[in-house]
């Protein structure tokens, strides 16, 4: 029985100093971000938020919320371009639970309204109750603020939906995914959908964004005047290939998420075996203050980069 009891002390004491060491790693960043494994959307999409923290203290009773999925081609399940519906349906359940007033999903895609019956039908985002569903490229200039943010890097302003800049809480669901044009699509990245397309389609797909302003400065710009207060990244199925529109599946079985969208991204982009650093638009947004690049400074909670990140193919180099 001594034996016994001194065994369990010993172990006890192991325990205590190993959560010594954790939290005293976590003092010593400056943002923590969640990450977790496994195929199952729901369970995984919840433990990942609950290791960067939670949404308690973000959501507040009768606020507005709105989430940014990333519904490119939403037309499928299981794809490595659309934000699955089981990602999203989860952060609904805790923001209501949280007690949001108003629960809005918008997008405004390159293709066509994914808010019809027959794409909400395809792409089980349907099955989503309790929300409103709005196309953002449905609205105009008088539905938009015409603004810089601040810091900003365009000198320019754009036009973003009031609809976005006045909500409570806004939550960016992006995938995990590399990019032709901007080495990965993310967090940061998804903010691309918000500028209604009838503004910027010149000749078409937003390209008056990616000419008129530079993709990199558009990119952190719509980001500085609205920042998202949480981002999760579904990559349980990701995506790589040079033309993202598209991307081959990864499976890599993993969601990430955090309140430091920069932070998420950097993690994120290391996961998929870059350097954060070679990233134009993580950099940029990096040194606008808005928020941490820098790996050594980012306490990820749930699990080890080194022991997670998978290698997916890219035209870029990765360091």
């Amino acid at each position: 029985m001594w034996r016994i009891l001194k065994k369990t002390a010993v172990l006890f004491l192991f325990g205590i100093l190993l959560m010594i060491h954790q939290v005293g790693s976590a003092l010593g960043a400056e943002t923590t971000v969640g990450v977790a494994q496994g195929t199952d959307y729901t369970g995984v999409t919840a433990l990942a938020i609950s290791n960067a923290g939670g949404l308690t203290g973000i959501v507040k009773k009768g606020d507005t919320v709105l989430l940014k999925p990333n519904l490119c081609t939403p037309d499928f399940i299981d794809s490595p371009l659309t934000t699955d519906y089981r990602v999203t349906a989860e952060i609904v359940r805790q923001v209501k639970t949280l007690g949001a007033g108003r629960v809005i999903i918008a997008e405004g895609p390159f293709d066509e309204n994914p808010f019809t019956p027959e794409m909400l039908k395809a792409s089980a985002y349907g099955t989503i109750e309790g929300v409103e569903f709005l196309h953002l490229n449905d609205l105009g200039a008088e539905d938009c603020y015409h603004v810089t943010g601040k810091n900003t890097v365009t000198k320019k302003p754009i036009y973003i939906p009031k609809i976005y800049v006045d909500a409570d809480v806004v939550i960016t669901v992006a995938k995990l995914k590399t990019h032709e044009g901007t080495v990965v699509s993310l967090g940061l990245k998804n903010a691309i959908g918000v500028p209604p397309m009838p503004l910027y389609n010149r000749p078409r797909a937003k390209l008056a964004l990616h000419m008129e302003y530079k993709l990199t400065e558009a990119i952190v710009e719509i980001n500085l005047i609205r920042t998202p207060d949480f981002t999760v990244i579904d990559g349980i199925v990701g995506g790589e290939r040079e033309n993202s529109r598209k991307a081959n599946p990864v499976r890599a079985n993993t969601i990430i998420a955090g309140r430091d969208i920069v932070a998420v991204d950097a993690v994120s982009s290391a996961l998929m075996g870059f350097d954060p650093k070679v990233v134009p638009h993580i950099m940029l947004a990096a040194r606008t203050g808005m928020g941490t690049m820098d790996l050594d400074k980012i306490a990820v909670v749930g699990g080890k980069i080194e022991d997670m990140a998978i290698d997916f193919t890219s035209p870029f180099p990765k360091k």
